[in-house]
């Protein structure tokens, strides 16, 4: 029994991720952009911005900068310098990851430019590749993070490289807010699959505790117990979310209207 016990949490636990990751939960890593004609701090920033855009759902599990560096010194080679599709590839499968962004901030004529690509590392196929242009450095953070919200697959429009700034009329907050929405509309779905989880879990001890005796009722109870939990976790930091957006949203929705 306490064998049986053991798998059955192992296989609980092995499920539940998939279950609240979703079967798209893929590892991917942020090479820092290369700086051409913009402080290397510039590039770093906009870096971070990116990642933060490809954790904003939970398509990938991104590996933070600090673990990557941990790997490279580990394994003795340098993140810094990347340029190439090659190379990008060679450091994916150093930091066994499935997908690498890599890319460059250049700035000319008083503009920014992003171009980033998103690779996979297995074969080097290019999935998706962006190429922004940004009107003034405040625009480089909502711009990287659109992109990172683009590789995830959510349909987001550009926030950038449109109009020149003093055109914008209130198109740029209108932007914003449709990014907000298709955003919160992802988060809407994944709490609709929690909720299925959190009800099979609760269907499973109901059930195991009409139907079995004993031990099997013992391993319906630990089985429900784990579905259950992982369920509720998820509906909590979904529900979490969805309130941080739609304060997001409301906050942009009166600047909207004051344009």
């Amino acid at each position: 029994m306490r064998y049986k016990l053991l798998l059955l949490i192992i296989g609980v636990i092995g499920i539940s991720e998939g279950l609240v990751n979703g079967a798209g939960n893929v590892t991917v890593a942020v090479l820092e952009l290369n700086a051409r004609d913009v402080g290397i701090s510039e590039a770093v920033e906009v870096t971070g911005f990116i990642r933060e855009g490809l954790a904003g759902t939970d398509k990938f599990k991104v590996l933070e900068q600090q673990e990557m560096n941990r790997i490279s010194r580990e394994q003795k080679f340098k993140l810094s310098g990347c340029t190439s599709q090659e190379c990008a590839v060679r450091i994916g499968k150093l930091l066994k990851v499935r997908q690498m962004v890599y890319g460059s901030l250049s700035k000319l004529g008083g503009r920014y430019y992003i171009s980033v690509r998103l690779i996979d590392v297995r074969d080097g196929s290019i999935l998706m590749a962006e190429v922004r242009e940004c009107f003034s450095g405040s625009e480089l953070k909502k711009t990287a993070e659109s992109i990172g919200l683009k590789f995830t697959g959510l349909q987001v429009p550009a926030l950038a490289g449109e109009e020149p700034p003093d055109s914008y009329d209130g198109s740029r907050l209108k932007k914003v807010r449709d990014i907000l929405y298709a955003h919160r509309s992802y988060y809407k779905k994944e709490t609709r699959n929690s909720w299925i989880m959190t009800g099979f879990g609760l269907f499973l001890g109901a059930g195991g505790f009409a139907w079995f005796r004993g031990e099997d009722r013992i391993v319906f109870g630990v089985l429900s117990g784990g579905l259950t939990a992982v369920g509720a976790l998820s509906l909590k930091k979904n529900y979490a979310r969805i309130r941080e957006i739609n304060r997001d949203i409301n906050i942009t929705l009166v600047r909207v209207n004051l344009k």
